[in-house]
């Protein structure tokens, strides 16, 4: 959620949240739920304001899926490659990987011109499909919120 949001929820409930230690990290909790602060999840409203979106996620909603490297002496997104330079007397091996994070029960549909699909291709919500039988089932909401 956006910092605005949290600022608005401490406000209004500030008993509600609670932090815990872990070592070096503190995780804050709202009513039991983690919370994760992003400043980018908020843009400008149709007339006036801001739209604030806040994501509840119930665990084990994120799905990872990655492409296999490729072997040998190629150019591709998913490959592991070695460079020597030796005028420089340089060596350096890149690891190049392929991955996509998703929620659980929805399935990429859409195509792309490139190699991988833009930002914009991946917030378009027609080039994802549902594979479970009702939206209620992935686990996943996005609350909009006006201010």
């Amino acid at each position: 959620m956006h910092p605005n949001i949290v600022a608005s929820l401490e406000k209004a409930d500030v008993i509600a949240f609670k932090e815990a230690s872990l070592g070096e990290f503190t995780i804050r909790t709202y009513r039991g739920i983690p919370i994760f602060v992003s400043e980018s999840l908020v843009r400008a409203g149709g007339t006036s304001g801001y739209v604030y979106d806040t994501y509840l996620l119930a665990p084990g909603v994120l799905a990872y899926g990655e492409k296999p490297q490729i072997a040998g002496d190629v150019i591709d997104v998913a490959a592991l490659q070695f460079e020597r330079d030796k005028a420089k007397n340089n060596e350096v091996i890149y690891d190049r990987t392929r991955f996509v994070l998703h929620l659980n029960g929805l399935r990429w549909k859409g195509t792309s011109e490139e190699e991988s699909p833009s930002n914009t291709e991946l917030q378009t919500t027609s080039n994802w499909e549902l594979v479970y039988q009702t939206p209620n089932r992935v686990g996943g909401v996005c609350i909009r919120t006006n201010a």
